[in-house]
């Protein structure tokens, strides 16, 4: 339902953001300097975000859907274009998985889905 695949998404950006806490947490212990990690992922992080730019945009483009839950698992969706016609099989950080009608997955990266218009055939009246 809705309200499920909300709290799987919270659930999952807090287990995200336990486990940066933690790791920074750590760092003294192993006697490495915070103020260094800090201003390295500055740098690094400037550069990640050029080289992963598609990665990014799927990430968000996952929580954009799981907030807004266009569709949930086990619905029948199409695209206006024709391309994507079937039932929703999972919904991952990356990329949606729609079960075709003759049983072949399609792997759908998120940020196209949240740019598509979508009929959500199980919703109809």
């Amino acid at each position: 339902s809705r309200q499920e695949s909300q709290v799987l998404a919270v659930g999952q950006t807090a287990r995200v953001i336990i486990i940066l806490v933690t790791c920074l947490l750590c760092l003294p212990v192993l006697n490495v300097n915070i103020g260094t990690v800090v201003s390295f992922c500055g740098l690094g992080g400037l550069a990640l975000s050029v080289l992963s730019k598609g990665v990014i945009v799927n990430l968000i483009g996952s929580l954009t859907i799981y907030l807004t839950q266009p569709f949930t698992l086990g619905d029948w969706v199409q695209t206006v274009d024709g391309e994507v016609d079937g039932w929703v099989s999972s919904m991952g950080p990356y990329h949606t998985v729609v079960m075709r009608w003759d049983r072949r997955p399609l792997y759908i990266p998120n940020s196209k889905l949240t740019r598509a218009q979508i009929v959500n055939a199980s919703r109809m009246t």
